[in-house]
């Protein structure tokens, strides 16, 4: 009898390897977990007044409320010196999303309150660009938990005033009790059909044998939700896919008879997929980036409590960490000044760091990391306008890239139209862009490339205005004098924005051209994703460097490029296989290249 039951067991899980098997594999070999934040706006909160005023005025209740963005201050509550806004939470909460919206041109610091009534620091919200009343956004690590939150202002014009704020609490699931709840589930069922009365068997032997049809259905769905990392967005599109899913069988199924029917309804459906597919891509999209970035033209690093700060940098210190007496070197620039993918310390600036750090500098060198993902000069300087001064720079370092040509004229743009907002996915583009690299994975490259060659172009490039380039890489795609009107009125009209306010906060500035791997190899990157933007060693790849170096004499900072450093280097690969970014011996060679120039031309206190 024993054999038996052990022959049965084995034989069911044999049929069910996909959820009692694989998918307790996957969860141990990832080990993440589901995450969703739960956004609470309070139904009310109160300002307390100044500590002189306890006496005399109790606390005026007030309803928050969020308007647009730049509406006039006037319309939220006013606060005065001294006072503070004050929110009681739902719960004890250790770990949330702080958004705040009061006037733009104020800092406010927020502190929490325990249970045990202690009151804590949480951190400072910055002012914002633009006018009236503008949100900002931190994200908040607590070793203890707080159930009350205080707003007080910090500075700005004393015209202080808030409209509301909203606590997003971030509650995580372990995927750990997956396979423990398929484990427990099987065991139940399977000791059930094994035992007395009968109907008890027959409905447990018959559960089992709905379970094991059904096992590499929902083995792939689980494993999926794990790999995408399972958010309450990739939830909405799993759910209303499934569902369009079961609508078209459910079609069939129920008009199977009547073709005219079934045509209309399957069109039907099939319209709305092709509507809607595309649109919960992108908010799939957006959902994935907004976590990482704000929404706006700027785009900046949402602050992660980690290597995010406050301010938005890269930087795990505050501005308050900064010390004038140090020589600090703000690294501004986009991906490649980041650090796209590499380790914090691998990052370009932080390299830096440490090889002036043994060169021996009269005073300790700083760096601080002010690039991020598509950033350009422009946004780089609105930035540096912003939170520059807070780190007490004596060197302004600009890493230019050969995007920023493009970017700093799209995003001039869209300032100009959108006053700061209005970041979004194209919809269309979106679902191209998935199905291309989906398809990659599947198909042969070359075989792929002849299939789209027809349609691909038009969607590599973001649509633009007319003022601005169609072609990304316009400043490497054609000759000099095509391009030197759109680099001097984009690039340079911002780095000598930077330079001019560099003066001001009595910095130095250097402005250093990084090169593309294309612009001097057809090794590197071998299955780079871009490489239909432009052509490897093409007629016109040099001209941007080209264009440096004539009007060098002319440009109040000086310039470095490290094209020579690149071109001439023994070490091979120094850029990723697939991606266009340095991999660490990349960084490294950047850097180094970098740190030398600073110490031969006296921009650093070094040897």
């Amino acid at each position: 009898m024993g054999d038996m039951t052990s022959e049965a067991a084995a034989a069911s899980l044999r049929r069910m390897a996909g959820t009692l098997v694989a998918l307790p594999l996957v969860v141990f070999a990832l080990g993440n977990e589901y995450s969703c934040t739960n956004n609470e706006v309070p139904v009310s909160a109160r300002i307390e007044p100044a500590e002189g005023e306890a006496a005399r005025r109790r606390p005026s209740r007030i309803r928050p409320q969020f308007h647009p963005e730049g509406t006039d201050w006037a319309s939220a509550a006013v606060l005065l010196p001294g006072q503070r806004f004050a929110v009681e939470l739902a719960g004890p909460t250790a770990h949330f999303h702080l958004t705040l919206q009061a006037d733009c041109c104020d800092d406010y610091a927020v502190s929490g309150r325990t249970a045990s009534g202690r009151t804590i620091d949480v951190g400072l919200a910055p002012r914002e660009i633009g006018s009236g009343l503008r949100s900002r956004t931190m994200a908040v690590v607590l070793e203890e938990a707080v159930v009350a939150l205080y707003v007080t202002p910090v500075s700005g014009d004393g015209r202080y005033s808030i409209a509301a704020i909203r606590v997003g609490v971030v509650r995580s699931v372990p995927h750990w009790w997956l396979p423990i709840a398929a484990w427990v589930a099987w065991l139940a069922l399977f000791g059930a059909s094994r035992v007395r009365p009968a109907f008890i068997s027959r409905t447990s032997q018959r559960l089992l044998r709905r379970w094991e049809l059904g096992d590499p259905y929902v083995a792939s769905v689980l494993i999926i939700t794990i790999l995408l990392r399972l958010t309450p967005a990739v939830v909405t599109v799993l759910v209303v896919v499934g569902l369009s899913v079961l609508l078209v069988i459910g079609g069939r199924l129920a008009f199977e008879r009547l073709s005219g029917a079934a045509l209309a309804y399957n069109v039907a459906i099939l319209i709305a997929l092709v509507w809607l597919v595309p649109h919960l891509i992108a908010y799939v999209i957006e959902d994935k980036v907004g976590r990482k970035y704000d929404l706006t033209v700027d785009h900046r690093l949402q602050p992660d409590g980690q290597e995010v700060n406050a301010d938005s940098l890269r930087f795990r210190g505050s501005s308050e960490s900064v010390k004038p007496g140090d020589f600090n070197i703000l690294f501004l620039g986009d991906s490649f000044t980041y650090g796209f993918e590499l380790a914090y310390e691998d990052a370009p600036p932080y390299v830096v760091e440490r090889l002036l750090g043994n060169a021996g500098c009269s005073r300790r060198v700083r760096a601080i990391n002010f690039g991020w993902v598509s950033s350009s000069p422009l946004l780089s300087y609105r930035l540096l306008r912003d939170v520059g001064s807070d780190y007490h720079p004596d060197l302004i370092v600009y890493m230019l890239d050969m995007t920023d040509f493009h970017d700093d004229l799209k995003y001039a743009e869209r300032l100009a139209r959108s006053n700061g907002g209005g970041w979004g996915v194209e919809r269309s583009r979106a679902v191209a862009s998935l199905l291309e690299r989906a398809a990659r994975t599947v198909l042969d490259r070359d075989q792929l490339d002849g299939a789209m060659s027809v349609w691909r172009r038009p969607l590599a490039v973001p649509s633009a205005p007319s003022s601005v380039p169609p072609d990304i890489f316009f400043a490497t795609n054609q000759p000099l004098e095509s391009s030197r009107e759109d680099i001097e009125r984009g690039v340079v009209t911002n780095l000598r924005a930077i330079h001019v306010y560099a003066n001001e906060l009595g910095a130095d500035m250097v402005l250093v051209i990084l090169p593309r791997a294309y612009q001097f190899s057809d090794r590197e990157v071998p299955d780079n994703w871009e490489a239909d933007a432009y052509e490897v060693l093409g007629p016109h790849v040099l001209a941007p460097f080209e264009y440096f170096e004539s009007v060098a004499d002319e440009l109040p900072f000086p310039v470095l490029s490290l094209l020579p450093a690149f071109r001439d280097a023994t070490e091979f690969p120094l850029y990723k296989p697939d991606d266009p970014h340095w991999n660490p011996a990349g960084a490294r060679l950047a850097a180094g290249v970098m740190a030398d120039y600073l110490r031969a031309h006296g921009k650093v206190p070094c040897e």
